[in-house]
């Protein structure tokens, strides 16, 4: 059986079901003997596969199974640990505030009670930061994941582990608007990504560099995110993905045409298009990020009708993937303003940013888009609004600042 198990947890990584038929069979014979310990470990093996596929009911339920069997046979870690993914599961899968608050308060004081072990506290900070983060608590989620953080670096048992730990820390940090603390956080886990062979860390370092050009070029750092471009397009030759060297194209796209090399950035993102196009990814989700820089490259070289088709485009991939209320929909709003702006019709503008901060209302979001809704807004709005124009360009300033 025990080998069995081990042979399962390899084959998790690279066959899904082929595993959970695996733990399932374990399962039933330990049902049999009655080897709760074992049986523990199965449920929340199954229970992190069913949460990987996006199950989060089953998930919690599996993990609830965990729990009681970890009860069942004192095992007071194992139990910790199950009632930190049934807090996890329950706010991935859209429960009710009390019934995540319930979790939580439950794994924490199966951690106080015994649950000690450091790989425990650490999951339980993770999900702690998850739930924070969800209701829109930003300092409290920085705080648990800067935990997190320090008892990653403290073990350095899972370079993989810490480097997950950092790249959370980074994306919280910069929807903060702390923005070098995310490009450092950003930075320390590509580091450290670079020190575990293998090809998928290159793809794993190509996201976490992508994080930091999207944050230098939001702040106007274009020779810095110029410079991290150019590795961009090394790191996914390295990691062989041609979707990953269009998206990089993309990138650099705009930050050529900002340093005056128009001919060269109009000559990436037509490439970029003509892939999208090859390949037929016209209203696929990765498209668009490569149709939201095309139409920001497009304005900047004054094509307002190559623009708008971009702006089509980006309309037409957002409907398809996306509910009407999504956050999603605000790079769709923020391009719609600026290419308004751009032909003068204030009016259209004006609604479009409003649409977007609408979209930002109440929610965890990105600062960096909220600050550009906020100045579009406040260029577009009339004369007999200069008061509400400076708050809102005052604010955006103070939300940009590095």
């Amino acid at each position: 059986l025990t080998r069995d198990y081990l042979v399962a947890q390899a084959t998790a990584v690279v066959d899904a079901p082929a595993a959970k038929k695996t733990y399932e069979r374990i399962a039933a014979r330990l049902e049999v003997i009655d080897d709760k310990a074992l049986l523990a470990n199965i449920m929340s093996a199954l229970g992190r596969q069913e949460a990987i596929a996006g199950n989060q009911a089953a998930a919690a339920d599996l993990y609830g199974k965990c729990l009681d069997i970890a009860d069942a046979a004192r095992r007071d870690n194992v139990a910790a640990m199950c009632a930190t993914e049934v807090a996890r599961a329950s706010l991935l899968g859209g429960k009710p505030k009390e019934v995540v608050d319930a979790a939580v308060v439950d794994a924490k004081r199966r951690i106080e009670r015994g649950g000690k072990s450091r790989a425990v506290q650490k999951h339980l900070n993770d999900v702690l930061a998850s739930v924070a983060y969800s209701r829109g608590e930003i300092d409290e989620a920085i705080r648990f994941q800067e935990q997190s953080v320090a008892e990653e670096r403290a073990d350095r048992t899972s370079l993989s582990n810490l480097a997950l730990a950092l790249n959370n820390l980074g994306a919280y940090l910069e929807t903060a608007g702390r923005y070098q603390d995310a490009m450092n956080a950003f930075r320390e886990a590509r580091d450290v990504k670079a020190q575990i062979p293998g090809r998928g860390n290159d793809g794993h370092r190509w996201l976490l560099t992508a994080n930091i050009v999207w944050i230098q070029s939001e702040l106007g750092l274009h020779r810095d995110a110029r410079a991290e471009a150019e590795g961009l397009l090394k790191l996914a030759d390295q990691y062989g993905d041609k979707l990953y060297a269009i998206i990089s194209h993309s990138f650099l796209a705009n930050l050529l045409i900002a340093d005056g090399e128009r001919e060269r950035g109009l000559a990436l993102i037509e490439r970029a298009l003509a892939f999208v196009s090859k390949r037929k990814l016209e209203e696929a989700v990765d498209a668009l990020e490569i149709y939201r820089q095309a139409g920001l490259a497009y304005i900047a070289v004054g094509n307002l009708p190559e623009a708008q088709r971009m702006v089509d485009r980006l309309f037409a991939s957002a409907t398809h993937y996306f509910a009407p209320e999504a956050a999603n929909w605000m790079s769709y709003q923020l391009l719609a303003g600026k290419l308004a702006a751009a032909r003068g019709d204030a009016a259209k503008a004006r609604t479009a940013y409003q649409a977007a901060l609408a979209l930002a209302k109440g929610r965890t979001f990105y600062q960096g888009w909220v600050a550009e809704a906020k100045l579009g807004l406040a260029e577009a709005l009339p004369a007999s609004e200069k008061a509400t124009a400076r708050t809102l360009a005052a604010e955006a300033h103070a939300e940009l600042a590095p």
